[in-house]
């Protein structure tokens, strides 16, 4: 994981009415909130990210 200070972003996420019903129940269910979820998904992915880009596992995106 790279050091240094650490920066609040804002995201927006725009749900179907399925995955965002599934998700508050999952929130309500743990006693959170959905936003929560959603944060600890984002951060999971970051983690994913990190962990491929040590491993030299990661594939960029190269534009055609």
């Amino acid at each position: 994981m790279l050091g240094g200070p650490m920066h609040d972003i804002r995201i927006c996420v725009q749900l179907d009415h399925t995955r965002f019903c599934a998700l508050e129940e999952e929130a309500r269910h743990r006693g959170v909130k959905l936003e929560s979820i959603v944060e600890s998904f984002i951060h999971g992915l970051i983690r994913e990210l990190d962990r491929d880009e040590m491993e030299g596992t990661d594939h960029p995106i190269i534009p055609s």
